[in-house]
């Protein structure tokens, strides 16, 4: 069972693939300066928007040492749910990788990865809604 889908990057329901998932959002906000009074702020628009996965792979089981080098390429990827609901368009800022269990010549049999993604505007993005 497949829970997310990040450009052609599967995160499925098998093993403990999937470990955890934090969404950040923030609003622009711009104060209005008012004489002797406490500041109103207004909501000027959708500020910043990160996703941070927490994922496991399982190197000899699961496709091979490549698969998180493959998402380095800079460009956006869409992210989506395994229910169907497209999130947006990201980019990968940063990548945290804990590799476990070498074996032989250095060969991880488990890598540990958080995966920190910050929206970008895109064909999948609409108006700015998550």
């Amino acid at each position: 069972m497949i829970l997310l889908l990040l450009g052609e990057f599967t995160f499925s329901a098998r093993g403990d693939n999937l470990t955890g998932l934090t969404r950040k959002s923030k609003a622009r906000l711009s104060p209005q300066e008012l004489i002797q009074r406490i500041a109103p702020v207004q909501f000027v628009g959708p500020g910043p928007r990160t996703i941070s996965i927490d994922a496991v792979i399982r190197p000899e089981y699961q496709g091979g040492l490549g698969q998180i080098d493959d998402l380095h390429d800079g460009r956006p990827r869409m992210l989506a749910t395994g229910y169907g609901h497209i999130l947006g368009d990201f980019k990968i800022e940063s990548v945290d990788e804990k590799r476990k269990y070498l074996s032989g010549p250095g060969i991880p049999r488990k890598i540990e990865f958080k995966i920190d993604l910050i929206r970008v505007p895109g064909p999948s993005s609409g108006f700015g809604l998550w």
